[in-house]
């Protein structure tokens, strides 16, 4: 059973795919790029790179990939193209939360950034949630639609 029949209480899970996917792969070349300047800028400067902008670079080339393989898992139905983005995405949100717990009791020692702090990443983290349930919703369903299929063949009994 599926925990969800929409995506965003409107539309088919298929085209909630298909635009969280377009918008992950967007947002996933804005951060290559901007990693990439960064990086550049901090090569030229002769200045020793963090690895946390390396990391990052990698994590959204990883992320473009999820993503990319999201939107073609959906349009051709094949559900174990979909697994990579929801393992990802699970990822990131016990990474997300993670470092907000770190943060909330470390570095910040002012109260009204660490509630917006808490607040934005809240949000954030509630969304993905959803994201994550609709995806695994469409994964459910492309599963069934499969194995009704393959029980529709010569030897069903």
């Amino acid at each position: 059973m599926e925990p969800f029949k929409k995506c965003c209480f409107c539309c088919k899970l298929e085209t909630g795919a298909y635009i969280l996917g377009a918008a992950g792969l967007i947002l996933s070349l804005v951060n290559i790029i901007g990693g990439s300047l960064i990086l550049n800028k901090i090569i030229i400067t002769d200045d020793e790179s963090p690895p946390s902008t390396i990391f990052h670079i990698i994590y959204s080339v990883v992320g473009l990939i999820c993503f990319a393989l999201l939107i073609f898992g959906a349009k051709r139905r094949n559900s174990w193209l979909m697994l990579p983005y929801i393992v990802y995405s699970v990822v990131s949100l016990a990474t997300v939360a993670v470092v907000l717990f770190i943060e909330e009791f470390n570095g910040i020692h002012e109260t009204y950034v660490k509630v917006g702090l808490v607040l934005v990443f809240g949000v954030a983290i509630c969304l993905e949630v959803y994201f994550v349930l609709c995806m695994i919703s469409l994964y459910l369903k492309l599963r069934k639609e499969k194995c009704e299929n393959e029980n529709e063949g010569f030897f069903k009994l």
